[in-house]
């Protein structure tokens, strides 16, 4: 498969193409992933939400958390894992915004930084910072061990 490797860089065309570009990249980045964390994690939290007999405006709502609070929880895995992974991902995944050259690994590493103040913040917000707290703990220490 390839891929044509286009710049989503500020200073890089007009801001809709700059915003599709960075789209772009963060489907690139965890395009193989949604299976095994949005998913598994909004369908748990639609169960939990019926279980609890949650209105359906709550019930919607806690849907909408669990998806968006699944959805930082995959760019923070996914971004750190893929730092620590670029030789390998050369081979198995060239794809990647990293090994097909999309974006440099500090532009990669700018936005781990990111994801890293976003994530808990979101964790703040739905009430479960403890738990987003404890994600970045595990994601780092398990980046450090490859």
């Amino acid at each position: 498969m390839s891929i044509q490797v286009r710049s989503p860089l500020p200073g890089r065309g007009g801001l809709l193409a700059r915003l599709r570009g960075y789209l772009r990249v963060a489907v690139l980045f965890v395009r193989t992933d949604p299976w095994m964390t949005i998913y598994p994690g909004t369908a748990f939290a639609v169960v939990a939400a019926h279980h609890a007999r949650l209105a359906p405006a709550a019930f919607a709502l806690a849907i909408v958390e669990a998806a968006v609070y699944m959805t930082g929880f995959l760019a923070l895995h996914a971004i750190s894992s893929q730092l620590v992974s670029v030789e390998e991902d050369r081979i198995n995944k060239p794809w990647r915004p990293i090994p097909s050259g999309l974006i440099p690994e500090r532009v990669a590493r700018t936005v781990q930084g990111a994801v890293m103040v976003l994530f808990p913040l979101t964790g703040l917000l739905f009430g479960v910072l403890w738990w987003a707290l404890l994600w970045e703990v595990i994601v780092l220490s398990d980046a450090r061990t490859n």
